[in-house]
């Protein structure tokens, strides 16, 4: 019971941070994440073709992605190597396959930004 009623002050306290104003969407997203405690988790179910996957594994496995999706990212590759490696033995951000960063704004630093 005392579990039950302290997940639920918490969620109170989370959507009352996700709705605060003078804030993004996007910014108060963020500043709600902050107040979940680590034990709180979430079922996620990936779906896709091989293509997708390796496209969003590119994204995800990039230094700009957040740290939490980052690490799920490279356990995903892991699993999806050993199953497939033809199509996933190599899968890592864009840069490693282009040898060139090919972001626009805020970089991760790994390889240069392509020059036009």
């Amino acid at each position: 019971m005392d579990y039950s009623r302290d997940v639920n002050q918490i969620m109170a306290l989370y959507d009352r941070w996700n709705k605060r104003e003078g804030y993004t969407k996007e910014q108060n997203r963020e500043l709600a994440k902050m107040m979940m405690p680590l034990s709180i988790t979430t079922d996620l179910v990936v779906s896709g073709n091989f293509q997708a996957l390796y496209e969003f594994l590119q994204l995800r496995i990039c230094k700009r992605a957040e740290w939490e999706i980052r690490e799920m990212a490279y356990e995903m590759a892991e699993l999806l190597k050993d199953q497939m490696p033809v199509i996933f033995a190599g899968v890592g951000c864009k840069g490693d396959e282009r040898g060139y960063c090919p972001e626009g704004y805020g970089a991760c630093g790994k390889y240069p930004k392509r020059v036009a």
